[in-house]
Order: C-alpha cells, then structure tokens, then sequence
C-alpha cells in the first residue's frame, strides 16, 4: 500500500504561509538595509500588493517594523532589536556561567546547574552533571515550580512584588515532604534568602533531595540567574556547599559585569 502525506489543515497551511512570507519580508528588508514602501516589497517579493500590506500592518502592531510619518515607508523596528538583544543576554549568561558550574561540580562533587526564572517557575537553561550514580534531579529545558527549589527561592526573592504576590496567592502546590504552602511561611522565607544571599531546599521538591543556589547578578545590577547544587537530602554537606554555591555565583556574576558577592552571616 503506497503511502500518502497527509497535507496541512486549510487553517494551519494558510498560518504557516502567512508566517513564512512574513519571515520573507522581513529577510528583505533587512537585506535592503533602507525604508520601503509596498509596491517596492511587493516587486521584491513577488507578492500581492494587498497581502504585502496586511503582513507590515500586522509587524507594525507588533512593533516588528515602524512606519515613517513622512514617507509612508517601512523600516526592522524596535522589536527586532530587544529580541536580539535578548539572544546575545542568553548567549553571554551561558558562556559566562559555564566555566563557574564546572569548578563547582568539581569542587562539590555534585551536579550543578544554571535557572532563570519565567511565569512563576525556574527554568534550567545549562547542566553539570556529577561523576557519581545519583542522577541529576532536572534537565536541560525543564521547569520546576520556583517556591520549592533552592534556584527557583532565589530566583523569586529577586522578582517585583507583584510577580511575588502573584506566585503566593496562587495554590503552592505541595510535592516533597517538607513544601512550603503557606504563603506568610514562603514571604517570610524569601525575606530570609535576600537577607542571607542564598537558599536552601531539602525535601521541598522532591523528599530525597536537597539543593543549595544563590543568585546571579548582571552589570545593571538585576539577577538574571540562580547558580545550585543538588544531590541527596542525606549526606550533602550543606554549610559546605553553601560556600562553594556562593563562589560560584560570584565568579558568574564578575563575568557579567557584576562586583564580588559575598554570602551573608548565617
């Protein structure tokens, strides 16, 4: 029986059109590198006039080109640019991170790993793993909910008030042995991990499991970051760790652009 390919519903063949003629737009104008007009994209592109003009109007609202008040042309707007800027942050935090997750896996012997925070959850964006048999708790990509983590604690202690009351008010689900659900409980915690520059969590996410993190700064002095160790509720040697963990944190923030931190009095 030969085989058919099954082709696109109506809907989605007409987005994915829309999308790719609108990456072809864009592509245009950036190889211009000058302001066009409609007719002068839709010769380029060999488009219709009428969907040349839909797809600008569309990337304008979405400030992904502007219009000149004077010319009625189009010119790569703003948005390009933060989304850019955005890919080069990413890039620099992981270069700027990785050399520190190395030195405290080796120096800790556990597994290592780089968060950033997003919606209310920590997001690990890069892995050390450790040369023993417990396996890391995350991967790469994976997200877990930001009160019941050590990286997601720091991460959180470090968000506007208002993305903190959001993420309390909300359930805070339990899902280790020792969650912390009550919300003054989880405020009162974070007021703790700010005052003392990094969290502990053991038992919180997963019973069987204790982390260490403490946060990275950039140079504007936001933290963009959490730097953690995780490995076995039983037998980490937390005060140990907590030192390692800061260090680490510190030496990612000095390659940001950021002064030497320094781990607070426990």
């Amino acid at each position: 029986m030969r085989n058919e390919q099954v082709s696109p519903e109506p809907g989605r063949k007409t987005a994915l059109q829309s999308l790719e003629h609108a990456v072809a737009l864009l592509e245009a104008m950036s190889a211009e590198g000058r302001e066009l007009g409609v007719m002068e994209l839709s010769r380029l592109l060999d488009m219709p006039k009428s969907t040349v003009h839909r797809l600008l109007s569309t990337l304008r609202d979405h400030r992904f080109v502007e219009q000149s008040g004077n010319s009625g042309k189009y010119r790569l707007g703003l948005k390009l640019w933060e989304l850019g800027c955005g890919y080069v942050a990413q890039l620099e935090l992981w270069r700027a991170a990785r050399p520190s997750l190395e030195w405290l896996t080796l120096h800790s012997g556990e597994s290592s790993h780089l968060a950033v925070f997003d919606r209310g959850e920590a997001v690990y964006v890069h892995l050390v793993e450790a040369d023993r048999p417990m396996r890391p708790f995350v991967r790469i990509g994976a997200r877990t909910p930001a009160h019941c983590t050590a990286a997601g604690k720091v991460l959180l202690a470090h968000q506007e008030p208002s993305v903190v009351e959001e993420v309390t008010a909300s359930s805070l689900e339990s899902y280790g042995a020792h969650t912390i659900t009550a919300p003054e409980q989880l405020l009162r915690e974070l007021t703790l991990v700010r005052q003392r520059g990094y969290a502990v969590s053991s038992g919180e996410y997963l019973s069987d499991l204790a982390s260490v993190g403490a946060p990275v700064w950039d140079s504007t002095g936001q933290v963009v970051a959490a730097v953690a160790v995780s490995g076995p509720a039983v037998g980490l040697n937390t005060d140990r760790v907590i030192d390692l963990v800061a260090q680490a944190a510190a030496k990612t923030s000095a390659a940001l652009g950021y002064p030497p931190l320094r781990v607070r009095p426990r």
